[in-house]
């Protein structure tokens, strides 16, 4: 559907891309030698080409802002300008900051001819994921793009100005993996070029793609081009870019876009689904990722893949999916196809980071034919957990074989449940105070072994709290507990939970996961597959005692936010069914004493 949505005056305007047809024939860039021209981020690569590219047009007074002294190799352009007849003056200046702006434009004024053009190229990347993103990572980016533009457009505003083009990102446009802060910045440069545009000003956002040699990708090493260049993304080389600035500045437009993008290939990413915002493009992309109208060529049409799934036997099936998940994981973390890694080993091991996991989920995407969720990695973060999914939940008609008489049979309708039904218990396990185990239960009840105890000193200071005279204040009266071992051993890594979240988890939640996963060993269900993902699960749990202790006075400086998931009863059920993969009913009974039998009656 659609996700690019305004509604204006009761209206709704759905967005799209279209190709700029105008004749980009060579016009005169309005420059003048008498004039002084501005540029943002000027001591940078890309700051500098347009400087550069300035100075060939016949611009005489420049001005480069930058919250530094140039470097070396910008000493050297900056050289290289003055030679060819140019004056440069460095602004030392951050475009964020209004009063530093403000005092450098009144220097400019008294010092420099007339400024008519600006170009604002600064900008900064902080990348990651949103769900280790920041306010302050977001402030970081969005200042040079959000202040800087608005501290500009304010300060020109009643200027003559010939030009005012903002260095925006293709990133707007498509979103960028792990760049949620830089594609919202340059969106704003986008508004307040139509902004301005509505109120008779000058104003131009480019929407640069990746830039060789300059700009925000200049960093960027060989595995990332080459992972750009197999999604249909290429560079925008130096010269082409500045030709282009060149015929895009007379044009009639507050925004335009350019990237040099293999259509065809780019399009294979969204798995046969055209997204609304680029549908009329479709006749420029390549047929063979345009869906088909016939049911007689949708296996033409199919990924791959999933003709190579089709075609195998039924018992090569799952072998040649894993291997094929194990083909683009190794490629998308840089490693030989021989790589050593085990089906169930977390890749987050192997150094899958966040923007390699979105591409991960968008390379399987393509191969399946379908759009996958954005949490694939998270939630199957294991060759063999991803496999599992794409078997089990995108792909599973491909790997019953279409057509099968169980593909076919109609769902059963819904019975009621007769209260004399049998029932079975099929597994089992537990903790008990003396007995880690339903054994050493069974053990303990045999040899009628009494489980009460002193309160060990594992637990807390028996001296500091115990008190023979009841109704002493902060006292208790007994030393005597039945106390269950080993609460605070716990295997995180191996359900997926890192140590300082664990830290803050309930014991009992902690209990739950490790209990219930030995329950359905016994059963012989394993989790995580078809079966388990079917259960419902009903928890009976209360007296939440240590989130209270997490809350003391002398516990307060360290509280985070796992102390909220990992305490709260009403989570435990569904932290349960997510390890296990469970997609049934999920939910806690609190009833106090009567709890697990509320619980055992809903089931």
């Amino acid at each position: 559907g659609e996700d690019r949505v305004a509604y204006r005056d009761g209206v709704r305007h759905a967005e799209r891309l279209q190709r700029h047809t105008a004749e980009l024939a060579d016009t005169a860039v309005p420059v003048q030698a008498d004039a002084a021209y501005l540029i943002t981020g000027g001591m940078g690569a890309l700051g500098l080409r347009v400087a550069r590219w300035l100075v060939e047009q016949g611009a005489r007074h420049l001005v480069l802002t930058g919250r530094g002294a140039p470097s070396a190799k910008a000493q050297a352009v900056i050289d290289e300008l003055t030679a060819a007849g140019a004056r440069v003056e460095i602004g030392r200046a951050d475009v964020a900051d209004a009063a530093q702006l403000a005092a450098l434009f009144a220097r400019l004024a008294a010092e420099m001819p007339p400024l008519r053009g600006v170009v604002h190229a600064a900008g900064v990347l902080d990348d990651g994921v949103l769900l280790q993103q920041s306010w302050a990572r977001f402030e970081k980016v969005l200042a040079p793009k959000v202040a800087g533009t608005w501290h500009l457009h304010e300060l020109t505003r009643e200027m003559p100005l010939d030009f005012f083009v903002l260095f925006s990102s293709s990133a707007a446009i498509f979103g960028s993996p792990g760049q949620g802060n830089y594609a919202a910045a340059n969106a704003f440069l986008d508004a307040v070029a139509q902004l301005r545009r509505s109120q008779g000003l000058p104003a131009l956002s480019l929407n640069w793609g990746a830039w060789a040699d300059a700009g925000m990708a200049a960093g960027v090493g060989s595995q990332n081009l080459q992972r750009w260049a197999a999604m249909g993304v290429e560079l925008i080389a130096p010269e082409q870019g500045m030709q282009l600035l060149g015929q895009l500045l007379p044009q009639d437009a507050a925004r335009l876009g350019v990237f040099p993008i293999r259509w065809g290939t780019f399009m294979k990413q969204f798995g046969g689904f055209m997204p609304p915002f680029l549908a009329e493009l479709a006749p420029a992309v390549e047929t063979a990722v345009a869906p088909t109208a016939a049911a007689d060529g949708a296996a033409a049409a199919a990924p791959d893949l999933v003709r190579q799934l089709d075609e195998a036997l039924a018992g090569e099936r799952r072998a040649l999916l894993q291997a094929h998940v194990r083909r683009q994981a190794l490629k998308i973390l840089g490693l030989d196809a021989g790589h050593p890694v085990a089906p169930g080993q977390a890749l987050l091991d192997l150094g899958l980071d966040s923007l390699m996991a979105v591409e991960l989920r968008n390379a399987l995407s393509a191969d399946v034919g379908q759009p996958l969720p954005a949490t694939l990695l998270f939630d199957h973060p294991s060759i063999a957990a991803l496999t599992d999914y794409l078997s089990q939940d995108v792909l599973a008609a491909h790997m019953a074989g279409a057509g099968n008489a169980a593909d076919k049979a109609p769902a059963q309708p819904l019975r009621p449940i007769d209260a004399e039904e049998p029932i079975a218990i099929v597994g089992m396990s537990g903790r008990f105070p003396g007995a880690p185990s339903l054994d050493a239960y069974w053990a303990l009840l045999r040899d009628s072994v009494d489980a009460i105890s002193e309160v060990p000193a594992a637990r807390w200071s028996l001296a500091s709290y115990y008190d023979p005279e009841p109704g002493a204040p902060g006292k208790m009266y007994t030393r005597w507990g039945g106390f269950m071992p080993d609460v605070d051993r716990f295997d995180a890594p191996f359900f997926g939970i890192s140590p300082r979240e664990a830290m803050e988890m309930d014991p009992q939640q902690r209990l739950l996961l490790e209990v219930s996963w030995e329950a359905l060993e016994r059963a012989g269900v394993p989790p995580g597959g078809a079966r388990a993902r079917a259960m419902g699960i009903f928890v009976g749990i209360g007296q939440d005692e240590y989130g209270q202790h997490q809350l003391n006075p002398q516990n307060l400086p360290r509280v985070e936010v796992y102390d909220g998931t990992g305490n709260g009863i009403c989570f435990a059920a569904g932290r349960l069914s997510y390890v296990l993969r469970s997609q049934g009913p999920s939910l806690v009974v609190d009833t106090a004493c009567s709890s697990s039998l509320v619980a055992l009656h809903l089931a």
